[in-house]
């Protein structure tokens, strides 16, 4: 009867602290039980590359503003990115140039090549042709943003997404002629859309 009455007190015991939030041996040692509200995800690492200050300090606390599980760094340049010792998740590479792969731009192709090496890359850019985003997809990024027509909110979607292994393509390089001219986009083709993950 007795034995009984100490498994009863034991019992007891142990559901008292596990109301507490507490863990109990079954030698009766009270330990502190991990609270399983407490464990978060861990925070996707993003990296902003632009060389103009204004434009990544805006990018930067717009994305912190709107996502605590965003862990972002930012870089004035390529190189400044590289000398860190931790690879991102996803880099966020503001061109302010034209079309990726001719001319002056010759030095981002390159740069982008040696970034893709060590996390997926998407570009954001106020150009927004047809001839520009095929370019920058054909070179290996993972997704183009044209930041005249993307809220904040979908270029966080599209880092997830491409975080999660898809691709964004804006629905504007579909069209390779409009109304307004050779490499222009048609009035009304600024939706987007997502390739979904691989």
């Amino acid at each position: 009867m007795a034995r009984h009455e100490r498994g009863s007190e034991t019992s007891s015991t142990s559901l008292h602290h596990k109301e507490r939030g507490l863990g109990i041996t079954e030698d009766c040692r009270i330990y502190e039980a991990p609270d399983w509200r407490a464990v978060r995800p861990r925070a996707i690492s993003v990296a902003v590359i632009d060389r103009y200050l204004f434009t990544r300090e805006c990018i930067t606390k717009s994305l912190q503003a709107l996502r605590s599980d965003f862990d972002i760094e930012s870089y004035a340049t390529t190189d400044n990115c590289l000398q860190n010792t931790r690879s991102p998740d996803i880099i966020l590479y503001y061109s302010h140039g034209g079309v990726i792969n001719q001319g002056d731009n010759q030095r981002q192709h390159e740069c982008l090549d040696i970034l893709q090496k060590i996390a997926p890359v998407v570009i954001l850019s106020a150009v927004d042709c047809p001839e520009a985003i095929l370019a920058a997809l054909e070179i290996g990024v993972r997704g183009y943003i044209p930041v005249a027509s993307t809220s904040v909110e979908l270029a966080i979607e599209i880092v997830r997404l491409v975080r999660a292994g898809g691709t964004f393509m804006p629905q504007s390089s579909l069209f390779c002629e409009g109304p307004t001219g050779e490499g222009q986009t048609f009035e009304g083709s600024r939706p987007t859309y997502l390739r979904g993950a691989k």
